[in-house]
């Protein structure tokens, strides 16, 4: 993960144009994160941060500990490469969600099917964190 890590934060400096962190201020970001894999979870962690945030994260590595908790709820590809089965959209893409009596529509955030493009995207956990109820 350290090569990972290491690469994630400079792409990071370039994408939102900031200096690279002082040696001292990496190392102590990699110590909280270097449990987590590297490989295809770096690049899904990477793509998450930089549609996410505005500028650069004053802490990067708490963005990577919740990309991973998002990266374990995403399905793996199907064997034939086929559309993964998601259990979070029952595989129609779109999560249904309700607040304050009003029903929402947005883009399964796990699955990342094209079934549902035009909605804004969300996760199960994220709709739970802003106070809806999947009903899916």
């Amino acid at each position: 993960m350290k090569q990972d890590f290491a690469r994630i934060i400079q792409d990071l400096c370039l994408f939102f144009g900031k200096e690279e962190p002082t040696p001292a201020r990496a190392q102590a970001w990699y110590d909280m994160v270097r449990h987590l894999p590297g490989g295809a979870f770096a690049d899904f962690a990477l793509s998450r941060i930089k549609a996410a945030e505005p500028h650069f994260p004053a802490n990067p590595a708490r963005l990577l500990l919740l990309a991973f908790e998002e990266f374990g709820d995403t399905p793996e590809p199907a064997p034939d490469h086929g559309p993964a089965h998601c259990p979070h959209c029952r595989d129609t893409g779109a999560l249904v969600a309700e607040r304050d009596g009003s029903r929402l529509f947005f883009r399964c955030g796990h699955c990342g099917r094209t079934d549902a493009a035009g909605l804004p995207p969300a996760t199960t956990r994220a709709l739970a964190d802003a106070g809806f109820r999947v009903i899916n």
